[in-house]
């Protein structure tokens, strides 16, 4: 259950929270992915995909939303596992490396560029996955 939050702290979360599209862009760059990519090896998104897949009881075939997916990290070893995963993340640049490196590998995942409020993705998934964090990383609800 989400909740509206009211008063003095709702204002307060809201100034915190509020990011401008160019704040964002500006944080999750191609020097945000050189140093996610150098810190996450493989082997470790191999190992957290495995964890999250157990987690989760997902099987191939299955669709799997990946919400936050940064640059695929999660959803692409997913696809390598033979799951259909659509992953969504605010940022051009980190979903561009998540297309390529899908192309390159012919993995069956799908990655879309938006805010998480306002996704376009339809139909049934089988698990909604937001392995990170992507909470506070949107502009602010009235912004366009």
């Amino acid at each position: 259950m989400v909740r509206q939050a009211r008063g003095a702290g709702a204002v307060a979360l809201a100034q915190w929270g509020a990011m401008s599209e160019a704040d964002l862009e500006a944080v999750f760059d191609a020097d945000c992915a050189y140093f996610m990519r150098a810190d996450h090896t493989a082997d470790f998104n191999r190992w957290e995909a495995g964890i999250a897949m157990v987690a989760a009881g997902l099987q191939p075939g299955m669709r799997v939303l990946d919400a936050g997916c940064g640059y695929g990290r999660i959803a692409l070893e997913m696809a390598r596992y033979g799951m259909s995963v659509h992953g969504v993340d605010r940022s051009r640049h980190l979903i561009e490396l998540a297309r390529t490196d899908a192309a390159c590998h012919h993995l069956p995942a799908g990655f879309e560029v938006t805010d998480l409020r306002h996704l376009a993705a339809r139909g049934a998934f089988d698990a909604a996955l937001m392995w990170f964090t992507a909470f506070g990383y949107t502009t602010a609800p009235t912004a366009t």
